[in-house]
């Protein structure tokens, strides 16, 4: 499910670097306007991802009872954290699952994974959490249409401006070498 998200999210970026600085004429604008574009852009990406794996976990997905009996810190460039969990019954449910380091020895928990292995096993969740994330990605790709129509119409607007500067040219009384005569 993370696949297409990236995918999705690559394309759009690519999109993003070529045609925004091509159509605002001035490169400070252009890099404000790419930079407020490719946030909402990451935002609905990781939104969708986050989203489609609840929604597969709460349709498909198994929910077990257990204890988290070790939580291992692995140590690198940022820290993560994988919780030993042991089940009230014998189970096929994962062993080990990607946890916070507010986890802590002897909590009980539900673990919810997908028999199909489609996506990571997680923390079971309250009923509807992925709908919360799947608002955030639509108020999100909203946002990027918002903001891509408004790039669009700032282009227009300048490159119009430049053009009826450019056409009263500079030996006209409106023309910006005018102003310096008098």
């Amino acid at each position: 499910m993370f696949v297409p998200s990236l995918a999705l999210g690559l394309a759009g970026g690519i999109w993003l670097i070529v045609t925004v600085p091509p159509l605002l004429p001035h490169p400070a604008l252009s890099q404000l306007m790419m930079t407020l574009l490719a946030v909402p852009a990451v935002a609905a990406a990781v939104l969708a991802a986050f989203a489609s794996q609840g929604f597969v976990l709460e349709t498909r997905g198994e929910v077990r009872s257990g204890e988290v009996t070790r939580v291992i810190e692995h140590q690198g460039k940022t820290t993560s954290y994988e919780c030993v969990i042991r089940y009230h019954a014998v189970t096929e449910a994962p062993g080990t699952l990607n946890c916070g380091k507010s986890d802590h020895v002897g909590a009980t928990v539900q673990v919810a994974w997908d028999p199909d292995g489609l996506v990571e096993p997680d923390f079971a969740e309250a009923k509807g959490t992925y709908r919360f994330f799947a608002i955030l990605a639509m108020v999100s790709e909203i946002a990027l249409v918002i903001l891509g129509e408004l790039t669009v119409a700032m282009g227009v607007v300048l490159r119009a401006a430049h053009r009826v500067s450019a056409a009263r040219g500079p030996g006209t009384a409106d023309g910006p070498e005018a102003a310096v005569g008098r």
